[in-house]
């Protein structure tokens, strides 16, 4: 029972002694291209400003690929995952919050790239560019569809063909 008693004891000391840091964890990044600053997490929400190349940002909330972000200016606004690159301190930033004290968290700096897996072909294949050659490869030609084939399955579902501008 005394145990108990310490144990809680402790725990509301680190608690309010860290302020409960590690619940509010704020993350610096930067842009990676000028981008369109949105009102909501949405490529068709409402422009609320622009943002250029390597602008300094403080990510506030992420909802699915997008980030909520501040600019210096205090202008806020949502960002698609893929216009922002974390800052490479984001982890000894946050040594001092409860869960690096308690060694909880994990220690993984977070990702800032794209990553691509492909199963059955190895790093060399990809390397040499052989990858074309790989029974994995071949495998999935059989899985082609003829453009014939493509139409007839676009008609069924009821779609309709739309010419679309080249996309840079």
């Amino acid at each position: 029972m005394m145990n108990k008693g310490l144990y809680s004891a402790i725990a509301a000391l680190l608690f309010s002694f860290y302020g409960f840091s590690a619940l509010a964890e704020v993350r610096q990044a930067h842009t990676v291209q000028e981008s369109a600053l949105r009102a909501e997490p949405s490529a068709s929400a409402a422009n609320v400003g622009q943002i250029g190349k390597e602008s300094q940002v403080v990510v506030l909330e992420r909802q699915g690929g997008w980030y909520q972000v501040q600019t210096s200016n205090g202008q806020r606004g949502w960002l698609p995952l893929l216009s922002l690159r974390f800052a490479k301190d984001a982890q000894a930033s946050r040594s001092n919050d409860l869960g690096s004290l308690l060694k909880l968290g994990n220690q993984a700096a977070p990702a800032s790239g794209v990553a691509t897996g492909i199963r059955g072909i190895s790093d060399e294949e990809l390397r040499s560019g052989n990858a074309n050659a790989s029974p994995s490869v071949q495998a999935l030609d059989a899985f082609a569809a003829s453009p014939s084939e493509a139409r007839s399955f676009a008609q069924q579902g009821g779609l309709r063909r739309q010419n679309l501008p080249y996309a840079r």
